[in-house]
């Protein structure tokens, strides 16, 4: 019961980076077409997307410390969560590039 409920957390986990992935993608999308139609619009929509883009880095973060502090996690999942910390960062790091 316990180990279920620790596996849904981590889907849940991976359907939030790919959440987040997506919000990344299309904001650098926005952000380029904006600067090139030079539309004022878009662009605020850029930084409204930008607003959750970071939430959700902190709210992901958050829930991967949770998971070591209370799950322990071994080998594959260890990886997972690792990984899922990472590529927030990188995700971070593209948006802020772009």
């Amino acid at each position: 019961m316990v180990e279920a409920h620790f596996q849904r957390q981590l889907e849940e986990l991976k359907e939030n980076l790919l959440r987040m992935a997506t919000l990344v993608e299309e904001a650098i999308d926005n952000a380029v077409h904006s600067l090139v139609k030079r539309d004022s619009e878009l662009a605020q929509k850029t930084f409204e997307t930008e607003e959750k883009i970071n939430a959700m880095d902190i709210e992901i973060n958050e829930r991967c410390i949770e998971h070591f502090a209370l799950r322990q996690p071994m080998a594959a999942d260890l990886r997972f969560i690792t990984s899922a910390m990472k590529i927030v960062t990188d995700l971070i790091s593209l948006k802020q590039s772009s």
